[in-house]
């Protein structure tokens, strides 16, 4: 059916606080969790178990990166595991915010960053642009929130300005990301039109770790001066390719979350986007303390705090909780439930936090769980998935050529966008059908 869609569309842990009555009246699908690789040597880590564990937690959304788990290519076995990972998240009443990450493609930082002649524009990009296009076609009515990077700003290298390419971490040139958004743009041009993909702005990192520190907003300025954005602006009369400024707070860290320090790192990012005339709300698609350094009393703590103050703020549509699991080899232990599956105070916290929280109409995407909006589990521990969930097959695909239209600097077709409603009709419905049945 997604062809079809294509082609007319061309508990018993302990709370610290009583459930929330701040989250009445917020979108379910506002409280979300990243539950980390979705699969794992060709395993399926997100199954329905896991699905449903998150839902337990209240969550009403799922970050899900599109990884390649060591391959070199997307092919159809590769596609047919994600199809089971989405089917598990939906299928539990839970909305998918797609990923596409630095490893979504095989190659590295010395291939995204080459950019000799300065325009943002290169192999990679096309690539990447291809791949993004291949993968929103295929979920197409499925996962309508796609982040485009994550911490493009985040490096290693004091002198990453210098030599980009050997920055470290996943920093990627504001050009060649803009490069990134302008062509995902343009080849998904009929998902736009009809309503059905809108981008995050790769999630900017944010802290004040002394010995770290970061901020989006350099970065975001010079992501806003770039040519490409320019042209894309006049072509669609929209001031930006995406619908949601990404941010990842990791704001007081080894202490009690300082509220104002939390607030100011959004507003500082709020001023520059209103000066550039970018109105898009803010999508936090990451957010944790760790046990490991503040405990657990205070991880939820500090949970609960931030959730409150940023569910009540205007212009923020969505958190995710940057962790679910604390893993063998994680000395952060974000998770909310240990290495063993056992349920911290986070744990309920989260769930108390979106303790009534409103479920899209009829139920579904955002819903959590049983799709009455509630968020009830009543475990004392999270069990851990079991060891038969359904697992990948081997993949040796090969990545087709590119064959990109849209080069730096020559948009086609400038101008008023073409009459779609026609389109919009023939490709609602269809979607509609798409996400009741699926037809491959």
């Amino acid at each position: 059916m997604r062809a079809v869609i294509v082609a007319l569309a061309a508990s018993s842990a302990l709370s610290l606080a009583p459930p929330a009555l701040a989250a009445r009246g917020v979108p379910c699908a506002f409280y979300g969790i990243d539950p980390g690789a979705p699969v794992d040597a060709g395993k399926v880590i997100l199954d329905e178990e896991r699905a449903e564990q998150l839902a337990r937690a209240g969550a009403g959304a799922v970050r899900v990166e599109f990884l390649l788990d060591g391959a070199e290519a997307w092919d159809e076995d590769k596609l047919d595991a994600y199809e089971a990972i989405i089917d598990a998240v939906r299928g539990a009443g839970l909305e998918p915010l797609g990923l596409l990450s630095h490893r979504t493609l095989a190659e590295g930082q010395e291939r995204w960053n080459d950019d000799p002649d300065g325009d943002g524009n290169n192999a990679y990009v096309e690539a990447f642009a291809e791949t993004a296009e291949a993968l929103m076609t295929r979920f197409a009515g499925d996962v309508v929130r796609w982040e485009i990077w994550s911490q493009p700003n985040c490096f290693e290298d004091p002198d990453y300005a210098l030599d980009p390419e050997n920055a470290g971490c996943t920093y990627i040139l504001p050009r060649v990301l803009a490069q990134i958004f302008a062509q995902i743009r343009v080849r998904n041009e009929a998902l736009f039109n009809v309503g059905e993909l809108s981008l995050i702005a790769g999630g900017l990192l944010a802290s004040d770790d002394a010995a770290a520190p970061f901020s989006g907003v350099d970065y975001l300025r010079e992501l806003y001066e770039q040519p490409v954005l320019e042209e894309l602006a006049l072509r669609y009369d929209e001031r930006t390719p995406w619908s949601y400024l990404g941010h990842q707070l990791f704001v007081s860290q080894f202490s009690e979350v300082d509220a104002v320090a939390l607030g100011g790192t959004l507003d500082e990012v709020r001023e520059l986007a209103e000066e550039e005339g970018d109105e898009s709300p803010f999508f936090v698609t990451g957010m944790a303390w760790s046990s490991a350094l503040v405990g657990e009393e205070l991880q939820a703590a500090n949970l609960t705090t931030s959730l409150e103050l940023l569910s009540q703020r205007d212009d923020v549509a969505g958190v995710v909780w940057a962790s679910f699991q604390d893993g063998p080899r994680d000395d952060r232990l974000y998770g909310l439930v240990d290495e063993a599956g056992a349920a911290k105070v986070a744990f309920a916290a989260l769930r108390d936090e979106a303790a009534g929280c409103e479920p899209e109409q009829g139920g579904g995407t955002g819903s959590g769980g049983d799709g009455n909006g509630s968020s009830s589990g009543g475990v004392s521990g999270v069990p851990l998935p079991g060891t038969s969930g359904q697992g990948g097959r081997p993949i040796d695909g090969k990545r087709r050529d590119s064959s990109c239209s849209y080069a730096a600097g020559t948009p086609q077709g400038r101008g008023a966008l073409p009459d779609v409603g026609w389109l919009a009709l023939l490709a609602g419905a269809a979607i509609a059908i798409a996400r009741s049945r699926r037809v491959i």
